[in-house]
């Protein structure tokens, strides 16, 4: 019986091992050369938008933006390979939204672009052509890049259990923290009890000399609704340490006349606190909110009273 090595054909096979031997370097000049073509047709057309500035001006201005902005699209497509060897595929699914959201960017631009310089609708489809295709090539070399790193961390014991081990650290810095967090959480709501207990000592009521207790005098009008008496100093300390505005303070001091709890004022507080950090947040990002301190803390609270506060 003849070796099944006589059905291969040689010179086939040497084509092979040569495709496969350069293979490599054939894709990464190809997508090389892609982001070059498609970064030229785009200042081409940013070349013409930008004519008013000079022909020196233009030409610069809209090749270098449209090169560049090609670099900086190969760069977030294979940017998960600067540490290849993480567990998981958060890579590739990463650099493949990546490569379809600029994909889409790039095929709008140029339509817009050659729309806007009168260029024909069958230079665009293949401009918009050329550029899905390069996608594909994207995709595809990643994920075999992705592949063959898996590949080598399988197989080498050690950098598999220096990989682990990384993971597991990460996890543990993680937990760390969220523990932390609770802690900080409990810390505070201590911290605030314990300023809510902290009132000013009652006189103790005078006795008749046969030690009977006198008679219950009429509670005062002002008193009826307030279970404590919390000193200035104490609702300033608490204003400060939680960051209250002068509306939420007159909002807290309400709630202490009205004999809140020490749970339904805690939640007060927090959900004050917890709304003045997403103002904060969103003013640093730009954003105007108009959140009511009542609504917080309605929100914040229990809602089954109406009011947002528990008794």
């Amino acid at each position: 019986m003849k070796s099944s090595s006589n059905f291969i054909n040689p010179h086939f096979d040497l084509i092979r091992l040569s495709i496969q031997e350069n293979i490599g370097k054939f894709v990464v000049a190809l997508l090389i050369l892609t982001y070059l073509a498609t970064g030229f047709i785009i200042g081409i057309a940013l070349q013409k938008g930008l004519t008013p500035f000079g022909p020196v001006i233009s030409w610069i201005a809209g090749m270098g933006l449209a090169v560049i902005g090609q670099m900086i699209r190969g760069s977030l497509v294979y940017f998960g390979q600067a540490n290849p060897y993480r567990l998981g595929n958060n890579a590739h699914w990463m650099g493949t939204a990546a490569a379809l959201a600029l994909t889409i960017y790039a095929c709008y631009e140029v339509i817009s672009l050659l729309s806007e310089q009168g260029i024909s609708q069958a230079v665009q489809v293949s401009a918009v052509g050329f550029i899905i295709a390069g996608f594909f090539v994207e995709v595809f070399f990643l994920k075999e890049l992705v592949k063959i790193n898996q590949s080598i961390l399988v197989n080498s014991p050690a950098l598999y259990e220096q990989a682990l081990n990384n993971e597991r650290r990460l996890a543990e810095i993680k937990i760390k923290m969220t523990e932390a967090s609770i802690a900080l959480m409990h810390a505070r709501r201590q911290r605030m009890g314990q300023a809510l207990n902290n009132t000013e000592p009652q006189e103790a009521p005078p006795t008749l000399p046969d030690g009977q207790p006198p008679q219950a005098l009429p509670e005062p009008e002002e008193s009826k609704n307030s279970s404590r008496v919390l000193s200035g100093k104490v609702l300033n300390t608490v204003g400060e340490a939680y960051n209250l505005d002068n509306e939420q303070m007159d909002i807290f001091r309400q709630a202490v006349d009205e004999g809140l709890n020490d749970e339904s004022l805690i939640r007060l507080i927090e959900g004050f606190s917890a709304k003045n950090r997403m103002e904060d947040k969103r003013k640093k990002n730009g954003i105007i909110t108009d959140i009511k301190d009542f609504d917080l803390a309605q929100l914040f609270g229990n809602k089954g009273n109406g009011t947002g506060l528990g008794k």
